[in-house]
């Protein structure tokens, strides 16, 4: 049961981190890697405790994690959701694969409602504008391709063989969390707490006022990008979606997709990186060096 006692998760988060340091640096431990193995796992235990804590509130169950869109598995012979496939202007097939995170479900009234968790190291906001232009498409791939499983084996286990498959959210998850700031000396607990503030949760989740609530308890905006004021109306509104808004977000992204994959058979491959949120992809590009668009 959640959250587990703090001393066991210390102790099989260092079994892992020794584990870890052992089979990638053997005996050589300079004081530099120490120093960063220790913040590392003071970083790990805040984020292990969040999550802890946030799955002993929630009526939400986590029912994968790691699991392939398309293809197998593996481990037990578990089904994975089908790939996302659209059809271009051709007639051809586009078939989209990749690798969930977390998928988690409530069931609930004959219903099986799914949420997608995409765990991230920095900060990750998700935009509707990145969506419209092809950025950052891959989690709401995640959760249409869980949701719109109908007729699958995925589909029979995930709801139990009853019911269907409703979409409660797709979220990006900070797993790094932020250093604590303070005007007066914190103590240890009120650190991990403030650090614990830290994680940012991002992305678009149901309007549907139980399954917030089966997120989280009261939606008091710990645990989704949306709680409630006084007067009982939401707030950060712009992170809701009806199922009628999911139906657009896919139809939207099945035009984008069509319109990307046209391109690419029709050979429009200009050197035009697309800038977004102040960053290019330049940036991390291995080829930058020899770039003549520079």
């Amino acid at each position: 049961s959640f959250p587990l006692e703090r001393a066991e998760t210390e102790e099989i988060c260092d079994a892992i981190i020794e584990n870890y340091i052992r089979r990638t640096c053997g005996d050589v431990r300079d004081g530099r890697m120490k120093y960063l193995f220790i913040r590392l796992r003071r970083q790990v235990l805040v984020f292990l405790d969040a999550v802890m804590k946030e799955a002993a509130q929630s009526r939400f169950e986590t029912y994968r994690t790691e699991l392939p869109v398309g293809g197998s598995a593996g481990e037990n012979d578990v089904s994975s959701p089908p790939p996302v496939v659209f059809r271009s202007s051709d007639g051809g097939e586009i078939s989209l694969y990749g690798v969930i995170d977390r998928l988690d479900v409530y069931r609930a009234d004959g219903k099986t409602y799914i949420r997608v968790i995409d765990y991230k190291t920095g900060s990750k906001k998700f935009s509707y504008d990145d969506v419209r232009v092809g950025l950052n498409i891959q989690l709401l791939l995640y959760l249409f391709s869980a949701w719109r499983s109908d007729g699958s084996r995925f589909e029979r286990e995930v709801t139990n063989g009853a019911g269907e498959v409703l979409p409660a959210g797709a979220l990006y998850l900070t797993v790094k969390p932020g250093d604590p700031v303070s005007d007066r000396l914190l103590t240890e607990e009120e650190a991990r707490e403030k650090m614990a503030d830290t994680i940012e949760r991002s992305g678009v989740v149901t309007d549907d006022r139980d399954v917030l609530d089966a997120m989280d308890s009261g939606i008091t905006g710990k645990y989704v990008p949306v709680s409630l004021k006084v007067d009982g109306t939401f707030k950060q509104s712009a992170s809701l979606a009806s199922l009628e808004r999911f139906g657009e977000l896919y139809r939207e992204m099945e035009s984008v997709i069509c319109r990307i994959a046209d391109e690419m058979k029709s050979g429009v491959a200009p050197a035009r990186p697309l800038e977004g949120h102040g960053t290019s992809p330049c940036e991390w590009c291995k080829l930058r060096e020899i770039c003549r668009r520079r």
